[in-house]
């Protein structure tokens, strides 16, 4: 079966998607900024509450103000309403690997101070990561917000986690946004088969078996209309493949 997301792999746009989501410079200047923000709160700057999560949203949100999400934006402009929704799918698939190895390369900065970079501790950097700090300590006060999910949210955060544990999507999320990819959308369209189709296949065979069936020497039982569960996730166990940012 060939899923509507696997007819974008190797497109001109797909490629697109990569080169916005993953740009070299806001890339590092992400790295730069969580790096900050979790030295403030390493210092009790910033509420331990504040998760890695919270700050990763941030940066996300803060985002899109910049010409390379516009950009993407506006690409998404020149296709169909019924092509855009998986295009935007494989930009927040993406954009969640990026950001889950924007928190890592960070950490890893935090533990070994030798090897960041001068540039990552420029006085803008600096300052943006305390506007940044005020922000979420704002949002800690305020509690947590309760809000409707979107659809694509629903795919992202809700599907996944009805079709597969926590620790094989920890896994799963460590391979290539392809794969990924394939498997968020494969639980929604099985759940839509099951839903749409096999009330319909049911029918059909109850309407059937009104009749008395024919008397043979040897009857074979009725086939039953199965749901099968999603095909679990293919776990290596070599590490994911990112881009490599571009040299200084």
């Amino acid at each position: 079966m060939i899923f509507p997301s696997q007819v974008l792999f190797g497109t001109p746009i797909y490629e697109r998607a990569l080169q916005l989501c993953w740009h070299s410079p806001s890339y590092k200047s992400m790295i730069a900024l969580m790096t900050q923000l979790l030295r403030l709160q390493q210092n009790n700057q910033l509420p331990a509450e504040v998760t890695a999560a919270n700050m990763s949203e941030l940066l996300v949100e803060q985002s899109k103000e910049t010409l390379r999400v516009q950009l993407w934006e506006f690409e998404l402009e020149g296709y169909d309403d019924d092509v855009r929704p998986l295009l935007q799918l494989v930009w927040e698939v993406n954009n969640a690997m990026k950001m889950r190895d924007v928190e890592y390369e960070a950490r890893r900065l935090l533990s070994s101070p030798e090897a960041v970079p001068p540039r990552f501790q420029h006085p803008n950097i600096i300052s943006q990561a305390l506007e940044y700090a005020v922000i979420l300590k704002e949002q800690q006060e305020k509690g947590p917000r309760s809000e409707l999910l979107s659809p694509m949210e629903v795919v992202l955060q809700v599907l996944p986690k009805q079709g597969y544990s926590q620790d094989v999507l920890e896994k799963g999320l460590n391979s290539f946004a392809a794969e990924v990819l394939n498997t968020i959308t494969d639980v929604p369209v099985r759940e839509v088969w099951c839903a749409v189709f096999k009330p319909l296949i049911s029918e059909a065979v109850e309407t059937a078996t009104d009749e008395p069936p024919a008397r043979t020497a040897s009857q074979e039982p009725d086939s039953a209309v199965v749901c099968t569960p999603p095909c679990a996730l293919t776990v290596t166990d070599e590490p994911p493949a990112s881009p490599e940012p571009d040299s200084a």
